[in-house]
């Protein structure tokens, strides 16, 4: 919806003033100074995303180029029924290649996540349990053990095997996070019940025990191998 609304905002409203000798620039040859350039660079960036996975068949002199003809009012190239007909081949097209190209990646993404974990697994001071989680004691806390009826306060920053961080409650306002220990992932669910408060362990969470083949948009794709750095700070069982 947000998409389409900013698509009836630009074929509505005169923005764009290039004439056809005018090529099209990208923002590195932009200087915003007005308003009206301020809006009309802000409407085209957050169209973008909408775009996203079509943009392997959209070549952006044409596309202004026939933005340009709708707001002089110039005689369509294409009539209506070509226009959708062409549409109509290019989405489809479009469609089953990124299908196909989502499909790669999940698989290169699920084969290099296994062989991660093969060769994690050799590593001194990590333990694989019978599900397949591996985990390593950064520090063993000296506190009680949380049940799976239990809501908990923790800590933690996720990372990918990669590197890239996903997720840190230090970026959050209070610094922490609490959760129903049996209300989450498979893999955090077990990894909490192994610890003691005040410990803090790295988790390497398998797909399977994770998000699985679905992810979780927009931050976490499919099939991907989670770790997490956690402490468990505190078991607040009857509290909300």
């Amino acid at each position: 919806m947000r998409h389409k609304i900013l698509l009836v905002l630009l074929l509505s409203s005169s923005l764009f003033t290039c004439t056809q000798n005018e090529k099209p620039f990208g923002g590195a040859h932009v200087k915003l100074k007005t308003t009206r350039e301020k809006f009309s660079y802000a409407l085209g960036y957050d169209f973008g995303p909408s775009m996203k996975h079509i943009k392997s068949g959209v070549e952006l002199r044409y596309f202004m180029a026939g933005l340009e003809d709708y707001f002089n009012e110039r005689p369509a190239l294409l009539n209506e029924r070509e226009r959708q007909d062409v549409r109509s081949e290019e989405f489809t097209r479009i469609g089953e290649e990124y299908i196909q190209h989502q499909k790669m990646s999940e698989q290169k993404r699920l084969e290099e996540g296994e062989a991660f974990l093969a060769a994690n697994q050799k590593r001194e001071g990590i333990i694989t349990t019978t599900s397949g989680l591996q985990y390593q004691v950064l520090s063993e806390g000296s506190g009680p053990q949380p049940g799976p009826d239990d809501r908990i306060k923790i800590k933690f920053r996720g990372t990918f095997i990669d590197g890239k961080e996903f997720e840190n409650t230090d970026k959050l306002e209070k610094g922490y996070s609490t959760c129903l220990v049996k209300g989450v992932m498979p893999g955090w669910a077990e990894a909490f019940q192994l610890m003691r408060v005040g410990g803090k362990y790295r988790c390497y969470i398998p797909s399977h025990l994770a998000y699985g083949k679905i992810g979780r948009e927009p931050d976490i794709p499919a099939n991907a191998v989670l770790i997490y750095d956690i402490e468990l700070l505190e078991i607040l069982t009857g509290s909300n």
